[in-house]
């Protein structure tokens, strides 16, 4: 399993507790659509299945932190391709939009979802799915929205973690140096992203519980553009 976040990790860990962690092993890979590649690249050996799990942005109305987990059965790339998960626990109903760049306000997460039809939106889905498929490890994604469609995203939130996916305390420090007003989207963004985590954490923990033997394929890649989806 890969989270792109070491706090995200942190919470699928304990969620899946000493049977869980028997059967699944949780890597953080660092966030943004490269080092998520590079950590199924490097799985060795490959194993019976991948996920992706952590926090994602929501940008269909009501795709909220309280919402809960989604699995998504549908991955739509930067150059709006898409990749299907065969997995039978995916959703094929529901899709993600991955980025090459961050979605931070209202306005830009409308448009990107009247662009795909997606429910939410991340940097690492498409570069893992891309990854996954050319070594023919089924995989899926499982997210939960830590900010929804109308929330800003400011960008010094980025800052707050390091290349390595851990927590940057100078750019923590930083944040809460300049007002009052930043204290409290951190607070904000802590309290929904634990929240998120938690449904993350439980969906996991019941797929690892859950997992059919042996394991569904084929994967295919959709080479049609993805267009809008009723």
């Amino acid at each position: 399993m890969i989270c792109p976040l070491a706090f995200e990790a942190g919470h699928v860990r304990r969620r899946l507790g000493r049977t869980g962690r028997a059967r699944a092993s949780v890597v953080v890979s660092g966030p943004g659509p490269a080092r998520a590649r590079a950590c199924v690249e490097a799985l060795e050996p490959a194993p019976s299945l991948v996920i992706l799990a952590g926090v994602a942005g929501g940008i269909e109305p009501g795709a909220e932190p309280e919402a809960g987990a989604m699995t998504p059965g549908v991955v739509i790339g930067p150059d709006e391709l898409a990749i299907r998960s065969a997995h039978p626990i995916a959703e094929p109903s529901r899709s993600l939009a991955s980025v090459a760049t961050p979605v931070r306000t209202p306005a830009a997460k409308r448009t990107l979802h009247e662009k795909t039809g997606a429910s939410i939106v991340d940097t690492e889905a498409y570069a893992f799915c891309e990854a996954a498929v050319a070594r023919g490890i089924p995989w899926l994604v499982v997210r939960a929205v830590s900010d929804g469609p109308g929330d800003t995203l400011p960008d010094w939130v980025d800052r707050l973690v390091d290349e390595s996916g851990k927590t940057n305390p100078l750019g923590v420090a930083g944040a809460l140096v300049r007002g009052p007003a930043r204290l409290g989207v951190l607070l904000r963004l802590g309290k929904y992203s634990g929240r998120a985590m938690g449904h993350v954490g439980r969906r996991v923990a019941s797929i690892i519980a859950e997992l059919p033997d042996p394991l569904p394929s084929p994967l295919r890649v959709e080479a049609e553009p993805a267009g809008v989806r009723s």
